[in-house]
Parts: C-alpha cells; sequence; structure tokens
C-alpha cells in the first residue's frame, strides 16, 4: 500500500467524497503531499509549488469530485490551495499572520459560501470566506489559541457550529460562525485535545469526541457535557478520530493513537479492541 510513498512520515489523510469511483486520497507527510489515484495501490508525489513540504492537515472541498480543489496546512508555510486535484499548488495566506496551520476544516457548503477555517499553533483561528483568497482571525472567547484540530458540523450552513480542540484547553465551540467562542469542558479531565469528530448524523444525534493525551472523551449533547470512554483502550494518547458512516445503525468509531495503533468500538464507546492486523509501525497510526 506504500507504493511510491517515499516518506513514510504520514500527518495527514484525505479522502476524496466521491472514492468510490474516483478512488482518490491524499497523504500530508513530512515531505509533501502524495496523491493515490487507485484506492492507495501506488502513490506519487505531487508538490509542485508546494514550497513548504512539513504537511500537517489536509482538507478536500466537499464538490473535489467537479472542482477538484484541496487544501493543504504547512508547519511555517501556512496554507496551500490546489485547484486542480494536486497538480500545483499556491500559497494562500493573506491575513494569515501564523503559518504554522495544525488543521483545516470545509464548510459544507463551501461551493456557493467558499469559506473555511485554519487553526493555528499559537493564534487561534482564521477564516476565509472567499476559497482562501483572504483571511482574519475569529478569536473572541478562544482564550487558548493553540488550535490542535478543528471539526464543523454537517449543518454548518443553518447552525453555524464548529468546534476547535486546543492543546491544554479543552474544547471551544463557536455557534455563529467563528464570530464567538466559548469553553465546552464539562466533565473533560483532560484538556489536551489533539483530535475532535463529529457525527455525520449530529444535527438530530448531538454526537462529537474528543481524542486527548488522556483518551477518548464523548459528548451526546452537543459539547455541553463530556465522559471518558476508554474501557479496553489500552494505549490512551490519541491523534486521530473518525465515525463510522453508518454510525447511527453501527455505532462503530475509531481512534488512531501513537504507539499503540488503531482501536474500534462498536458499542458507542462502551469497550474498544485493537485492530492492528498489517499495521507494521504503531506510531504511524495516527493519521
Amino acid at each position: 500500500m506504500n507504493t511510491g510513498l517515499s516518506n513514510l512520515d504520514v500527518r495527514a489523510l484525505a479522502v476524496s467524497p466521491g472514492y468510490a469511483s474516483d478512488r482518490t486520497l491524499f497523504a500530508g507527510t513530512g515531505g509533501g503531499v502524495f496523491k493515490s489515484s487507485d484506492g492507495e495501490a501506488s502513490w506519487s508525489a505531487v508538490n509542485t509549488g508546494l514550497t513548504k513540504l512539513d504537511v500537517r492537515a489536509l482538507a478536500l472541498s466537499p464538490g473535489y469530485v467537479t472542482d477538484h480543489t484541496l487544501f493543504a496546512g504547512t508547519y511555517g508555510g501556512g496554507v496551500f490551495k490546489s485547484s486542480d486535484g494536486g497538480v500545483a499548488w499556491s500559497a494562500v495566506n493573506t491575513g494569515l499572520t501564523n503559518l504554522d496551520v495544525r488543521a483545516l476544516a470545509l464548510s459544507p457548503g463551501y461551493a456557493s459560501d467558499r469559506t473555511l477555517f485554519a487553526g493555528t499553533s499559537g493564534d487561534g483561528v482564521f477564516k476565509s470566506s472567499d476559497g482562501g483568497g483572504s483571511w482574519s482571525a475569529v478569536n473572541t472567547g478562544l482564550t487558548n489559541l493553540d488550535v490542535q484540530s478543528l471539526a464543523v458540523s454537517p449543518a454548518y450552513v443553518t447552525d453555524r457550529t464548529l468546534f476547535a480542540g486546543t492543546w491544554g484547553g479543552g474544547v471551544f465551540k463557536s455557534s455563529d460562525g467563528g464570530a464567538s467562542w466559548s469553553a465546552v469542558n464539562t466533565g473533560l479531565t483532560n484538556l489536551d485535545v489533539r483530535a475532535l469528530a463529529l457525527s455525520s448524523g449530529y444535527t438530530t444525534d448531538r454526537t462529537l469526541l474528543a481524542g486527548t493525551s488522556g483518551g477518548v472523551y464523548k459528548s451526546s449533547d452537543g459539547g455541553n457535557s463530556w465522559s471518558a470512554v476508554n474501557t479496553g483502550l489500552v494505549n490512551l494518547d490519541i491523534r486521530a478520530l473518525a465515525f463510522s458512516p453508518g454510525y447511527a445503525t453501527d455505532h462503530t468509531f475509531f481512534a488512531g493513537t501513537y504507539g499503540g495503533g488503531v482501536f474500534k468500538s462498536t458499542n458507542n464507546g462502551a469497550s474498544w479492541s485493537a485492530v492492528n492486523t498489517g499495521i507494521i509501525d504503531l506510531n504511524e497510526a495516527w493519521s
């Protein structure tokens, strides 16, 4: 699965919304972006114009199948944009005063609202409403500016909701498109948050997960309260989280850890089991 992937320090993954037919995904590494168009059987570097290769975040347009647009967040180089499926990149940093970008998130309505967010280490969250053409800081109420993760509601177009995970400050929530934030940490006893994930049915089930240096926390009320869900999770250094697309019926989600590989829960977090068959390096299971 790594044929052509010449840098194995993978920090981010992004899958085409049309993967079932186009078989396309991207990997962000310490040596740039790699693309696979055959369901990860082979990879090729796609770095033309990407002048900073330490990629920490990737995000694809919800309309990638037709607009071929994606963004890369880098350490020291800010945000880069490609409008041709990674063939060429250009920096889009006007107004972005911190170029250490750790997280990216696009509005589900990006095709019309052109909205995306960048989380930085030290200067909080920046918002663009013109497809990355310009940025402005949106940090009112965000008392911790070391942003490690971002997650946007699937109904953002109407509910204007997004979350930011910070290192040392826990989770913050905005219900007005980033204009203001409030901490939502009741029950979250570890405030070092590296990963966030929202259920695809968030608008009705209000479920989200936070991955911390001390395990996984779950909220079923839109972040108002949290509880640890770590039974069977023998490694608590969580770096990535993902819900099953069929979560509403299969109650399944996954956690990637640093040093412990991947864990799976099929009962809403009541218990976890390791699923690492074939993973050679368990330190690389957190992208």
